[in-house]
């Protein structure tokens, strides 16, 4: 899947096809919910050719189902907070349960959601015990992988929030933080190598539970059987006894329906309408299990590799697009602001590095050069009033957008070589006006918020 775009060319596209392939997977899944892999078999390509109203009739084409639901407010709880904040996210949820607004019942997630109802989203305890390891929610930890794509070491944090929500069964957090992973993988990869995907994955459930991360390292033994066997493998992955799945298809437990919605994506990654088809003809849980393989291939391919007709035939679709673009937004602006204090740091130290050596009598040195003065100054940087205030007025004006990043790094640049020369102290806001980045009444505007704003730790009498 050679491309000529560069991935973070490509990031928004596949931030939109992981959620719009969640959607568009659960829509074909939802009419058939429930039916035998028999069924589903029989139908052939007819399965991935349009939508169909609910058996019901209550749904219209196109409806997808309630763990797309709670995927759509997860997500506008993430964009809204810039964060994965579990209060935040069960306070979405909860009116839901209290306004009898789900399109569905999830059976293992609504004993969850009625504790959080009766107890308030600060109650803890509330999620289903362990033992409980159903997939209703399996679907929102899409969510983690976006939102961590580029920080892997916050992954496993966000996904043990999440999942604590509706799980504290130790499968189902090891089944999250493997399909965060390779949602994640997708996003910083430009091609799909199976080792490398199913060795993250592993690695990120091995931490929680060993058989999950056992499990995800035979999926390439999986490939090379017939389609039946693999299936009656991983549909039972886990499972003592019971009726053979081969009849009534895969049970809506987290394990089994990752495994076959995984080794789905992985017998034809490019393809998302076979990788569709293949999750379906699985039978019994295929809305969950479609919406998981169709999030997988929307994250590999992006929303325009996603099949055109079945996204416009989304009941939702506007609304799905600018959940995706809302939080892709939110998590670029984290991100800048992220890498902004870092580099804040940076020029800090650089700074006041440069005030040093003027202070110590130093002949001035060029930038270079300023890794002898850092260690003379690491001190001052840690509580320097200068590196605050500069961190404050910078950090303001980005946020108002009134300056890019590199139009504040010039200004930190400029300020620190007027300091190592010796010359008079100029502010940032002054410096960042003659550059013409910026305004005098747009300086006033920030160092109004300045002084609005109480100190750090300090509290307003």
């Amino acid at each position: 899947m050679k491309t000529s775009l560069t991935l973070k060319e490509r990031l928004q596209d596949r931030f939109r096809g992981a959620i719009l392939g969640a959607a568009v997977g659960s829509a074909l899944g939802f009419p058939h919910s429930g039916s035998s892999r028999i069924f589903m078999r029989a139908l052939g390509n007819e399965a991935v050719d349009g939508y169909v109203r609910h058996r019901s009739g209550y749904f219209p084409a196109g409806q997808h189902g309630a763990a797309v639901q709670l995927l759509s407010l997860a997500s506008r709880s993430i964009a809204k907070e810039g964060m994965i904040r579990e209060n935040a996210i069960i306070e979405e949820w909860i009116p839901l349960w209290r306004e009898n607004r789900m399109i569905e019942r999830l059976t293992d997630v609504d004993g969850a959601m009625s504790r959080w109802l009766r107890q308030g989203s600060s109650a803890r305890g509330c999620a289903c015990p362990p033992g409980e390891d159903g997939a209703s929610a399996l679907v929102c930890s899409l969510l983690v992988g976006l939102w961590c794509h580029d920080s892997p070491e916050e992954l496993n944090e966000n996904v043990d929030r999440l999942t604590a929500i509706t799980h504290e069964d130790p499968k189902v957090r090891a089944v999250n933080a493997a399909m965060a992973t390779v949602i994640a993988h997708c996003l910083t990869h430009h091609e799909i190598v199976l080792g490398e995907v199913l060795d993250s994955a592993a690695t990120a459930a091995d931490r929680i539970d060993s058989l999950v991360a056992d499990s995800i390292q035979k999926i390439p033994g999986m490939l090379t059987l017939n389609e039946k066997d693999a299936f009656l493998q991983l549909s039972s992955v886990g499972e003592e006894g019971g009726e053979s799945p081969d009849r009534i298809g895969v049970e809506a437990r987290c394990l089994p329906v990752f495994m076959l919605a995984l080794y789905s994506w992985f017998r034809d990654p490019s393809s998302p309408r076979s990788v569709l088809l293949s999750c379906l003809q699985s039978g019994g849980a295929v809305q969950l299990t479609a919406a998981l393989g169709g999030a997988l291939a929307g994250a590999c391919c992006g929303e325009s590799g996603l099949p055109g007709d079945l996204v416009t035939g989304l009941l939702d679709e506007d609304e799905l697009r600018l959940d995706a673009d809302q939080l892709y937004d939110r998590q670029q602006l984290e991100r800048r602001r992220r890498d902004l204090k870092a580099g804040f740091c940076q020029k800090a130290v650089i700074w006041l590095a440069s005030r040093a050596l003027v202070i110590l009598g130093a002949v001035p040195i060029p930038v270079e050069g300023y890794e002898c003065g850092l260690r003379v100054c690491v001190g001052f940087v840690v509580g320097g009033f200068v590196a605050e205030e500069m961190r404050l007025f910078g950090e303001v004006a980005f946020e108002l957008q009134y300056i890019t990043t590199a139009q504040l790094y010039e200004g930190l640049a400029v300020q620190a070589r007027d300091e190592a020369r010796g010359e008079p102290h100029r502010f940032l806001g002054q410096i960042l006006v003659e550059l013409g980045h910026m305004r005098e009444k747009q300086v006033l505007e920030v160092l109004t918020i300045l002084h609005d704003r109480p100190r750090q730790g300090v509290e307003e009498n």
